[in-house]
């Protein structure tokens, strides 16, 4: 394999700034806010900020300049050249889940994939998911998702890339570098195709298409080598899944240190470091507190869940502990092996501080051989096509969840650090940047700190102005101040990014029919009616609300 840059090349945009918005916070809203910011949103999806990259370029995915820094210089060898030396770890890696998060459509492993008997399995419908009439079809050109249009041709969209261990989703890549997420996804577990986990799909949608950051933040945890050539993903030259170099860096150097019998081995362990930087190193994929929203955290949303390090760095074992026993993921996990695999080492960390456990448990019988992670670290069930994640917020069984009790203020705090220090982080791109100033800006509302959080708010949209949540929440306060022309415009902002929302077109419909727009309002509902679930109570509202309308224009003729 030719030599891989380990630095990205610096990229940069003019990205258009909003003008500072203006605003006279009045009164304690804290509760109002409160209410209002826990209502569950459709805007949760990253949106582009384009920028304009060079044409080729590779690289290793979390090492470099947006990565970590390297002391040598070093190019990617591949995992086979590891094999020489340590047999064992590649065996194991190669059966390892992370291995497996990513792989290249293509010919050998196309008929596995998209087998004739898969392809004929049934479309399963969750609970809360649009019916889809979509379907994966092999050809010589390779395998295409398709879906039927009424008088129209077929849109079709050809699957480059599968994502996923458990459920496989597939990806096209597309100009841009961007990526198109297909909104087909096969479920392991129950052996069926569904709605890819997170899409609200309209008829003639083929799947969301990620920003370029987005795109990027995506393979630097399902690839590990990176290759962009003309504007696009090159799958035949990228690496999928968790190699040994994704964790251990470039291994040219090192086999060269190796050879030369030097005491400098050139790679990079993240076993040696501290408990508190391994796990940080572990949170590039696995997701850290500030890459979760307030609500996730205060309800321990199943998001918390499907994030082992976040949950893990929210637990007071590692906020609370003395360094040196300060809980880290390779306490219980051996890196190169699955996690069914190393269940044994489990107990064992958590006897280094917890002495005399049978005392400590008053209600159960509690021996050193009992199974502390089962009910300390419950499993959790996730919409995300009827998986389960272990959640590793260490707690006790019976507690309640943050939101409401004397935890939730020590959880603002915790939040509010973690949002900060994600704003001033170099590596983290504009994308998260506006999601992660939204989610601080929640807080800053909720404490009552309302000119902060609408500067925060303000920064969001700076950040990324093709992000509809800041103007969702921007609209939302201005509705608590009574600056009802202001939300509407922002409302407008907002569906002006995401025009097939239902939720935010309901939103402004509603403030149009309270400041007497009837017909402005009606135009919003009857495009957010189609578009919602029948069933749901936003679509019953939307047909209330019409029904008040249409009678209310009778009376007036």
């Amino acid at each position: 394999m030719s030599d891989v840059y380990l630095c990205r090349v610096s990229r940069s945009a003019d990205v258009h700034r909003s003008p500072k918005t203006l605003y006279r916070p009045t009164g304690q809203l804290r509760w109002i806010v409160l209410a209002l910011l826990f209502i569950p949103s459709g805007c949760h999806r990253e949106q582009a900020v384009e920028i304009a990259p060079p044409e080729d370029e590779t690289y290793l995915a979390g090492f470099g300049s947006e990565g970590i820094p390297l002391d040598y210089k070093a190019s990617v060898v591949g995992s086979d050249k590891c094999k020489d030396c340590h047999p064992e770890q590649y065996d194991q890696q190669a059966t390892h889940h992370m291995a497996h998060t990513g792989a290249m459509i293509g010919p050998a492993n196309r008929d596995k994939i998209f087998s004739d008997e898969k392809l004929a399995l049934p479309f399963k419908q969750l609970p809360g998911d649009p019916p889809f009439s979509g379907r994966y079809q092999k050809t010589d050109e390779g395998v295409f998702l398709t879906v039927d249009q009424d008088n129209a041709a077929p849109l079709q969209s050809r699957a480059d890339i599968v994502f996923g261990a458990r459920n496989l989703t597939m990806l096209t890549a597309e100009e841009g570098r961007r990526l198109r997420e297909l909104c087909l996804t096969y479920s392991r577990l129950k052996n069926c195709w569904f709605v890819t986990p997170g899409h609200t799909i309209h008829e003639g949608e083929l799947g969301e298409l990620g920003s370029v950051a987005h795109s990027a933040y995506c393979l630097s945890c399902h690839a590990s080598v990176v290759a962009w050539r003309d504007d696009r993903l090159d799958p035949q030259a990228s690496t999928f899944g968790v190699s040994c170099e994704r964790c251990h860096g470039p291994g040219s150097a090192h086999i060269a240190a190796v050879e030369k019998n030097e005491s400098d081995l050139k790679i990079y362990n993240s076993g040696r470091l501290s408990a508190y930087e391994q796990v940080l190193f572990c949170t590039q994929c696995h997701r850290k507190p500030a890459d979760l929203s307030p609500r996730d955290v205060l309800n321990i949303d199943s998001e918390v869940a499907r994030h082992a390090g976040a949950g893990l760095m929210l637990s007071d074992c590692f906020r609370q502990s003395p360094a040196e026993t300060t809980i880290s993921c390779q306490d219980c996990h051996d890196p190169h092996t699955n996690a069914e695999d190393s269940v044994h080492r489990s107990n064992q960390s958590c006897l280094r501080c917890h002495e005399g456990i049978g005392k400590i448990h008053t209600t159960a019988v509690v021996t050193a051989d009992s199974d502390c992670v089962g009910c300390h670290m419950q499993k959790v069930k996730s919409p995300m096509g009827w998986m389960e994640f272990t959640n590793h917020w260490i707690r006790n069984p019976d507690q309640p969840v943050p939101r409401g009790t004397s935890e939730e203020p020590a959880m603002y705090a915790l939040l509010e650090k973690a949002y900060r220090a994600n704003l001033l982080d170099p590596n983290v791109d504009t994308d998260r940047k506006s999601m992660t100033a939204t989610s601080l800006a929640e807080i800053l509302f909720i404490t009552d700190r309302m000119s902060d959080g609408m500067r925060q708010i303000e920064d969001a949209i700076e950040f990324n102005p093709d992000n509809p949540l800041p103007y969702e929440r921007l609209a939302g306060i201005y509705q608590m101040l009574g600056r009802k022309k202001d939300a509407i415009a922002a409302y407008g902002q907002a569906i002006r990014i995401k025009p097939a929302n239902p939720t935010l077109r309901f939103s402004r419909g509603r403030l149009l029919a309270d400041e007497g727009n009837s017909n402005e309002a009606l135009a919003d509902l009857e495009i957010a009616l189609p578009l919602s679930h029948e069933g749901t109570a936003l679509h019953n509202a939307i047909v209330e609300l019409i029904d008040t309308l249409s009678r209310r224009k009778k009376t007036t003729l």
